[in-house]
Formats: C-alpha cells, sequence, structure tokens
C-alpha cells in the first residue's frame, strides 16, 4: 500500500513538472502577441512579471534587529532601500549602467520635528520577514511583521505623518489637525547636489545615483462628506522645502499628499 502511494506521488510530480515544462516551451515558441503585427514583438514573461510587480504596493517591515537602532521599519524598492527612522527617512539608492555602478544616500530630515513620535504600521500585509544572520541562532530574526503604511503621531504640534507606496514609489501624507499650523513642516534634502522646481510644481532632486522627483503637493479637505481643494505648492531654499497654502478652514482637518491619484 505505501508503494502505491509513493508511485502515485512520483506520477504526479511527473505530470506537474510536464506541465511546467510545456508552459515554459509555449512561452518561449510565442514570437506575436495574439493580432499584433509580425514586426512588433511580443512582451516576455520577464517584462509581464515586471508589470506585474511594478503594481504591488511598497512594503514597510519593523525592525526587530536586522537594522541598528534608531531604525524603526525598513523597505525596498526597485533600486532602493528605504529605513524610517524618529525624524527622518533615509533614502539609499543604486543605479547601475554599462559604465558604472552609482550610489548615493537621501535623508529627507523633518527639520525642528517631535524627536520622539509615536510610530506604528498601518494596514497589516500577509506573510511576515525573517532574518538568519550568520551562524549565531541569537542573531535570527523571524516573524517581523510587515504594513503596508507607518504613522508618526505628532511630528510637529498636530500634525502627523504617514508613510507608504504607491504603485512601488515612496509617497508621505501630512494629517494637520484642527488649528495647527502647516507652515511648521519643513523638509531638508541632505544629500542631494542641487533642487529645483519644475514647472509643473514637481520638486526635483539631483543626487549621484540619478534624480529623485517629489510630485507636487496635493492638498484638500474633507467637508460635509464632500473633498474640497486647496491651493498647495512648494517653497524651496536651498535643498529646504515647505508648503505654502491658499485659505482653507482650520475648523476642519487639512490633508498634504503627494499620491498621484490625487493629481
Amino acid at each position: 500500500m505505501q508503494q502505491n502511494n509513493q508511485n502515485k506521488l512520483y506520477i504526479s510530480c511527473y505530470l506537474i513538472l510536464f506541465f511546467l515544462l510545456a508552459q515554459v516551451a509555449m512561452l518561449a515558441g510565442r514570437k506575436l502577441k495574439p493580432g499584433s503585427d509580425a514586426g512588433e514583438p511580443a512582451a516576455t514573461a520577464s517584462e509581464s512579471w515586471q508589470t506585474a510587480c511594478d503594481k504591488l504596493p511598497l512594503s514597510f517591515e519593523i525592525n526587530r534587529g536586522q537594522a541598528p537602532k534608531p531604525v524603526e521599519f525598513l523597505a525596498r524598492g526597485d533600486g532602493y532601500h528605504l529605513s524610517l527612522l524618529p525624524n527622518e527617512a533615509v533614502l539609499t539608492l543604486a543605479k547601475t549602467t554599462d559604465a558604472a555602478a552609482n550610489s548615493a544616500t537621501l535623508r529627507i530630515k523633518l527639520d525642528g520635528a517631535n524627536q520622539h513620535p509615536r510610530v506604528s504600521g498601518l494596514a497589516p500585509l500577509r506573510g511576515k520577514s525573517g532574518y538568519f544572520l550568520g551562524d549565531d541562532p541569537r542573531r535570527w530574526r523571524t516573524d517581523a511583521p510587515i504594513y503596508a503604511k507607518v504613522k508618526y503621531e505628532g511630528v510637529y504640534p498636530g500634525v502627523d505623518a504617514v508613510f507608504y507606496g504607491n504603485q512601488q514609489q515612496f509617497e508621505y501624507d501630512f494629517i494637520v489637525a484642527p488649528g495647527a499650523d502647516p507652515r511648521a513642516i519643513r523638509l531638508d534634502f541632505a544629500g542631494a547636489r542641487e533642487a529645483w522646481l519644475e514647472d509643473n510644481g514637481d520638486l526635483v532632486l539631483k543626487t549621484d545615483a540619478g534624480e529623485v522627483r517629489q510630485r507636487r503637493p496635493v492638498v484638500y479637505q474633507e467637508i460635509d462628506g464632500e473633498r474640497r481643494a486647496v491651493t498647495g505648492r512648494y517653497w524651496l531654499k536651498g535643498c529646504a522645502a515647505g508648503f505654502e497654502l491658499g485659505a482653507y478652514n482650520a475648523s476642519f482637518p487639512l490633508i498634504i499628499t503627494r499620491n498621484r491619484n490625487l493629481t
């Protein structure tokens, strides 16, 4: 009876392997997209996989010893590594070309901010991270929770910050409580060689590994179930920036975001 079960298992494994090989052969032999012209190449499996990955949300893993303190959360994206500290985000960039490999570190500091905000993960994701560092089990880390967002409460008086990913792009929002002053928000970009504002309102930072674009701010309020836009733009002095806002109702919360879905 045990021998029969083993034979059935072997047969099932061979069938699965045959099916996978057939799928690979079919993809390799597919020269054209269905309905495409002869001169138009088909999308490869790797291109399709990359397109799917680009649509995945950025995830943040809590620091359980896989990074030095005072790192609170970590995230990884295409060509960068992000560490969230109590009052700054450290973005390590890497760019590889045929000529050379360049890297740069950009520190997005919250100037004058609370040195000890309350930091917590929001929107837990399925799965957990694990690290096996060296041969010493005491350095191994397992079951590190991962989240879609990280919230910093009270970075400035009455101002919270929320960090998240939007199609693998690092984003952050500021939520200003009624009566709080959004002019307190000041971003210092240490590690940028140059900074400038483009005609469309985007803030561009030049680094050794390329340009980092901070999309123009979108500012709004939710009043009586209606979203009301507020005029807003960056101000820039050297490599420090803040927000210039138009008139708004200070009796209601104010949201400053760079979310592309709201532009």
